[in-house]
């Protein structure tokens, strides 16, 4: 086929990469078995380095049980370690002498639970250091990382028991509750693939807590959480004297937490004795309850158990934020729950209170948009479309918020909260913003450059009886309900492009080349550490080609 060179086209929006769009790859052959990848990747300028974690040694023990060669490792490092993670453990000191800049050649941060302890003041102390590169406003990666926190000590329920948290098997650790809570956290924090993520232990008690109401005390768990937020400081409240018990269950939902061998349980998590050692009765915004221990004295939080579709309240203790949270609530219902537009229009989400079947006028209901656009500001209007600024329900208990999107295709996760009778409900709602898919059409002239951002072929061979007009572009559709972070593109072996983001899409140009075969193979890695295989062969020179093709992995 003659001398083979590559030129890319792809652009990015945002941390999502974008691939744009003509064929659509619809679904993975299910003849397609999944299989673990051993990723040892290069850093590159942009963002961290795939699947590479950062573990604080000052926050972890070794003295559980877990061993990987025989020699003693901790439950966090093990849980990474399945998760797909390359992990490098560093002693307290040197963690304190990490530059922003080291922080973000990882793309996961782990403060884990040093055996039922204060949580490490490694981790606390440097907070001002690691938390804006997790935030993207370091100056070093604009992405944003997903975030964990755990008010809890997997590591001593996973050794002591109680409840869901010991294996049911000595010999395999992912049977035990403990380690699904910790390998399905430290998943989901390193779920943006460019970015930093973080997960947070606080494991049995906080060095310096601070009373509510009042400022974060320096030293202190909440000093480190004020950080690690975008809707604005005061918003963390801590109670450090819970009542010890076992009632705790999930609110809310991810796919991380809800599928795969470490699906997280009400079972894993409950009857560990002390199931919850810290609690958060208030926080931003931004973030949402994953669990609540049920048995606190207040019960500020309610939610949506998953499992069992019923209403609980309590005090949550496992929190997160980032990417693709669902939380429903009793009395707060967004819609649409699963939006899509135009890139570069406007979206509209409507939010409904109501109580036992009836409306609930004049409730404030607070927006934060999260993820491809954070933090972009938005309007309010009542069900009748009349102007609302304070974002108070109507007589039919309906609020209206309007956002436009400043940043491209990309998506967005719609957080909604509300004060009803003493109690918060957090639900939120997914936008995805899109670009239209060109139709396929042929080019007029014989060949063209290809520009530096497209999958090329270009040959010094002539066939003066067909010169190929074949310019293809092919998405992964599927790539957010799959939970891709990547693909590698390739045609016949030889010409390569490494796609990142959530939205996966890449140009391939044949234009030109004479009559024959072309392969396109496709790699594509799961948050998981799993990998699957596609590929195509594509004709030049046909009499008839389709404008659209409908392909499996």
């Amino acid at each position: 086929m003659g001398h083979i060179t590559s030129l890319l086209r792809g652009k990015s929006s945002g941390r999502r990469g974008a691939l744009r769009g003509g064929l659509w790859i619809a679904a993975l052959c299910a003849a397609l078995a999944a299989v673990a990848v051993a990723v040892v990747p290069a850093s590159g300028a942009s963002g961290s380095t795939p699947k590479t974690a950062l573990l604080d040694g000052q926050s972890i023990t070794t003295s559980d049980g877990v061993e990987k060669e025989g020699v003693p490792i901790s439950l966090e490092q093990y849980a990474a370690e399945q998760a797909g993670y390359t992990v490098t453990v560093v002693t307290g000191a040197e963690w304190e002498a990490l530059t922003p800049a080291e922080f973000a050649k990882y793309q996961l941060l782990i403060v884990g639970d040093p055996f039922c302890s204060d949580t490490a003041s490694s981790a606390i102390t440097t907070a001002s250091t690691w938390a804006p590169v997790v935030m993207g406003t370091s100056g070093i990666n604009p992405l944003v990382g997903n975030r964990v926190v755990v008010g809890t000590d997997p590591e001593f329920h996973y050794l002591e028991g109680g409840g869901g948290a010991q294996p049911t098997n000595a010999a395999e650790p992912t049977t035990g509750g403990a380690e699904h809570l910790e390998q399905d956290g430290i998943t989901y924090a390193g779920g943006v693939s460019g970015a930093t993520g973080v997960y947070f232990g606080t494991s049995c008690s906080d060095p310096a807590p601070t009373p509510e109401g009042e400022p974060a005390v320096a030293g202190g768990d909440l000093s480190v959480l004020e950080q690690l937020t975008a809707s604005g400081a005061g918003q963390w409240a801590e109670n450090n004297e819970v009542p010890c018990g076992g009632s705790v269950q999930q609110i809310a939902e991810n796919p991380t937490f809800d599928s795969g061998a470490t699906k997280l349980t009400d079972e894993n998590i409950q009857g560990w004795g002390c199931s919850d050692h810290i609690t958060f009765p208030h926080f931003p915004a931004d973030w949402n309850a994953l669990a609540v221990a049920t048995d606190t004295s207040a019960k500020p939080t309610c939610g949506t158990d998953p499992e069992s579709g019923e209403e609980v309240c309590g005090e949550a203790y496992v929190l997160v934020a980032g990417s693709g949270i669902v939380a429903k609530a009793p009395n707060l219902e967004l819609t649409p729950a699963n939006g899509s537009d135009p890139a570069g229009g406007t979206h509209t989400v409507t939010a409904n209170v109501f109580k036992a079947g009836a409306p609930v006028p004049g409730t404030v209901v607070n927006f934060f948009v999260t993820e491809h656009n954070a933090g972009v500001s938005g309007t309010c209007t009542t069900s009748t479309g009349v102007a609302d600024p304070t974002c108070e329900t109507d007589e039919s208990g309906v609020v209206r918020f309007t956002y436009s999107d400043t940043n491209g295709a990309g998506v967005d996760t719609i957080n909604a909260n509300i004060d009803l009778d003493g109690t918060t409900e957090h639900a939120t709602a997914i936008e995805e913003w899109t670009t239209g898919a060109p139709v396929e059409a042929p080019k007029s002239e014989p060949a063209k450059a290809a520009s530096s951002e497209t999958l090329a072929f270009k040959s010094t061979e002539v066939n003066k009886a067909c010169a190929s007009k074949r310019d293809i572009t092919i998405h992964i559709q599927n790539a957010k309900q799959l939970g891709l972070v990547s693909a590698v593109v390739s045609i016949d072996g030889k010409s390569t492009r490494t796609l990142t983001g959530r939205h996966l899409r890449t140009a391939i140009d044949l234009v030109g080349m004479p009559k024959g075969t072309f392969t396109v193979e496709i790699v594509a890695h799961r948050h998981n550490g799993k990998i699957v295989k596609g590929k195509r062969v594509y004709h030049t020179c046909e009499s008839k080609q389709p404008g659209h093709s409908y392909l499996p992995l």
